[in-house]
């Protein structure tokens, strides 16, 4: 094979029985990778696709969510992911971390607040290994195995503002740019020992970095403090990945799709409310720019409820509990996958203003769900913990 987009692509289309699979999923060998969703723990114990949810957020696929923060705010999102992977008999356990998204604003007016905020797009760490064997003369059977490893991914800074134009009705805009790079490596060792021959082991490598705009634009809409409703729209550039530091090929381009996000929230009772949400959007173009496999649209859907009721040591402690379906746009072995699963999560309320705007916060969601596609089926337990402090 003379270029890695050939090694790289028949890595992601081999077969798992022999052999093991690391990364988050043994689906982000597919495509551009494992998309990520830049949900906070809120979100995620909700079932939400991220927007449309009372209260403030600060998230990079909701602009607007941030309209009602009158003071100066950072969060954090973190997530672990403990991943069961099946085919057949065989079975593998790994795990991986990711940060699925920072934020900072900052009120420049009674009713205006700028945004910075940065999240994955789509994960590329995986490693998968194959042995095989090679044919010799007079045959002798040679057994090699090969190793590939993708570390990196995709990511995205966005800028925003959002304006509250009514105590009705908010709108918010933010424009970014993909960054983040990868590194890709296909290596082949050989057991010299059955045959009375020497061969080092085979190495190839290469590096590319990632570029590209964003825009999404996003409007709410509430009634008193009963209905909450938002949704986004999200416009990506064409993804554009270079060669770095002497990798062979020249710069691919990738079309990405028009997103689309919707939610909305009532208010059940005095401390307990319900969101909906969905989210769509068409991959089919960005298939048609990929070297294998292809790509279709997709749909996430989720709903939950909050209980606000509950204290620990006099601080408030909402309880969550939703579930969500996610389509995955990629195909791994020939076929599309989805992952669905119940979500339960924590908050804790540590400071307050008196007009109830968090100071200080901390959220917990855990989910357990599952996915399959062709022979594989993958069972995980994903964890998503989120800091806010603001006032500083």
């Amino acid at each position: 094979m003379r270029t890695l987009g050939r090694l790289f692509a028949l890595g992601a289309l081999v077969s798992l029985p022999g052999g093991a699979a690391a990364g988050q999923s043994v689906l982000a060998a597919g495509g551009l990778g494992m998309p990520i969703d830049p949900v906070d723990a809120r979100g995620r114990s909700l079932g939400s696709v991220g927007v449309g949810l009372f209260g403030t957020g600060l998230m990079p696929g909701d602009p607007v969510g941030a309209v009602d923060l009158a003071v100066p705010t950072i969060t954090m999102t973190l997530q672990s992911v403990w991943l069961e992977l099946r085919e057949g008999t065989d079975a593998n356990t790994v795990e991986g971390n990711r940060f699925p998204a920072l934020g900072v604003s900052y009120p420049v007016s009674e009713r205006g607040v700028v945004t910075l905020t940065y999240g994955g797009v789509f994960d590329q760490h995986w490693t998968q290994e194959r042995p095989d064997t090679l044919h010799l003369e007079g045959n002798a059977v040679l057994p090699v195995v090969d190793r590939f490893t993708s570390d990196g991914g995709v990511s995205a800074a966005r800028l925003g503002y959002a304006h509250r134009l009514s105590p009705r009705f908010a709108v918010g805009a933010a424009v970014g740019l993909f960054t983040g790079s990868s590194a890709r490596l296909f290596t082949r060792t050989f057991d010299t020992l059955t045959v009375d021959v020497d061969i080092a082991a085979f190495a190839n490598s290469g590096r590319w970095s990632y570029s590209g705009t964003i825009l999404t634009v996003g409007a709410l809409a509430d009634i008193d403090d009963v209905v909450r409703a938002a949704g986004s729209f999200t416009w990506f550039g064409a993804l554009e990945a270079e060669p770095r530091h002497g990798t062979e090929g020249v710069t691919r381009s990738y079309d990405m799709p028009l997103e689309f996000r919707a939610g909305v929230s009532a208010r059940l009772a005095t401390e307990l409310s319900a969101a909906l949400s969905l989210a769509w959007a068409d991959w089919s173009g960005t298939g048609e720019d990929l070297a294998t496999g292809s790509a279709g649209s997709t749909l996430a859907f989720g709903a939950g409820v909050e209980w606000e009721g509950a204290t620990l040591f006099g601080k408030g402690l909402p309880l969550r509990a939703g579930w969500r379906r996610s389509e995955l746009p990629f195909e791994v072995f020939g076929a599309s996958a989805s992952e669905s699963g119940p979500n339960l999560g924590v908050g804790l309320l540590l400071l307050e203003r008196a007009d109830g705007l968090p100071l200080a916060s901390m959220d917990f969601g855990a989910e357990r769900g599952s996915r399959s596609v062709g022979p594989v089926t993958e069972h995980y337990w994903r964890s998503t913990l989120s800091f806010r402090v603001a006032g500083f």
